[in-house]
């Protein structure tokens, strides 16, 4: 190498690291304060990559999530219990609504589903008629009651019969398996 290239290459050097520029792009011809800014970008550059990437293997770091599910439950379950394959005079039947199979979860990282029993007073679980607000109406030639469905605009179950309603006994209803009486009827 020539005595000129030589000059031009520690040039560039010093350039290099004798000089710095800041955000306002002003530029210090101080060697010193020029040597120290690039020694600790040095520093900073080989600690993020020799401790945080190599040695700790930072990149393979995973956060374990922490949340908690809420479900919005509408509409019923009735529920068939047996206590026995063969006897179905042991069989236990229940009818839950939202609020019985539904609580807020009471813990992070969980997924709840729960059951609960609440009593509702003046209201027990059997068959009844549905209201007449629900517009169910039956008689001995058209019968809309199929044994098994969800009644559409009660939190009931259909149970197959047409029964008389006790404010008219001439009008006849769906009867239902639900809450009985049901609610916004007058026989509560």
């Amino acid at each position: 190498m020539t005595g000129r290239g030589f000059r031009s290459v520690r040039a560039i050097f010093l350039r290099f690291f004798g000089t710095y520029i800041t955000v306002k792009e002003i530029e210090v011809r101080n060697t010193y304060i020029a040597v120290i800014h690039r020694i600790l970008q040095f520093v900073v550059a080989t600690y993020i990559f020799l401790y945080i990437v190599w040695i700790k293997k930072g990149y393979q770091d995973v956060q374990e999530p922490y949340g908690s599910s809420i479900s919005k439950v509408k509409g019923i379950a009735r529920v068939s219990i047996s206590n026995s394959n063969f006897n179905d005079d042991n069989v236990k039947q229940s009818l839950w609504d939202a609020a019985d199979y539904l609580i807020p979860p009471i813990e992070n990282n969980a997924f709840f589903i729960a059951t609960r029993k609440t009593v509702t007073y003046k209201q027990t679980v059997g068959t009844c008629a549905s209201a007449m607000s629900e517009k169910l109406f039956c008689n001995s030639t058209q019968n809309p009651c199929e044994k098994g469905l969800p009644a559409p605009n009660s939190l009931g179950v259909l149970t197959g019969n047409c029964v008389p309603v006790k404010k008219n006994m001439k009008k006849k209803v769906c009867e239902i398996n639900a809450w009985c009486p049901e609610e916004l009827t007058d026989s509560m």
